[in-house]
């Protein structure tokens, strides 16, 4: 039986573990001893066997995190960033030209999806959530071996990689087929 490593990371230090936390409140406790810091501001992720960084909010969110690591669990911890009260300039979409307003738009709708991204993660249900960024399918394709995920995310993956982040079977780009 191979073993599995565990590693937290916080900030640039990083601390390896002998035994993986059995629940998020237990990976706090460990947190907590180890780096003193209150779980309270802190932000965890996991890595995905294909790189992928995974937030985890709920026990849910981390058990799920924990099945996709594979042999090598990788926890990172970030600090919450601190609510700055901050003066947004109001900008006249009347007065940007066509081409600006449509850049501005794009940016506000990525920002909100960004926000809204790891709240949602749990209303996703598992045959519409992609295995490589765990959001709702964009353009679903899947390879040979049945596993589907986004038409991007596979590109992206493939850059890397010939395979499959779950299965580990060969897939390649023009192979992939789109499902319904």
């Amino acid at each position: 039986m191979e073993s599995i490593d565990c590693t937290l990371k916080f900030n640039k230090e990083t601390l390896p573990i002998r035994k993986i936390p059995a629940s998020l409140a237990e990976l706090k406790k460990t947190v907590k001893k180890s780096f003193g810091m209150p779980s309270s501001n802190l932000l965890f992720s996991i890595l995905n066997s294909a790189g992928s960084k995974m937030p985890v909010r709920t026990q849910t969110d981390y058990k799920r995190a924990l099945t996709y690591a594979g042999l090598q669990v990788v926890i990172e911890i970030e600090e919450k960033p601190a609510e700055e009260e901050t003066k947004e300039e109001e900008i006249s979409l009347a007065s940007l030209n066509k081409g600006s307003r449509r850049v501005l738009l794009a940016n506000r709708k990525a920002i909100a999806l960004a926000n809204n991204a790891a709240d949602s993660i749990e209303d996703i249900p598992e045959d519409e959530m992609c295995n490589i960024c765990y959001g709702r399918f964009a353009e679903p394709m899947a390879a040979k071996c049945g596993h589907v995920c986004c038409r991007k995310c596979w590109e992206r993956l493939l850059e890397n990689a010939l395979e499959c982040p779950l299965c580990k079977g060969r897939v390649r780009l023009n192979h992939l087929r789109k499902v319904q």
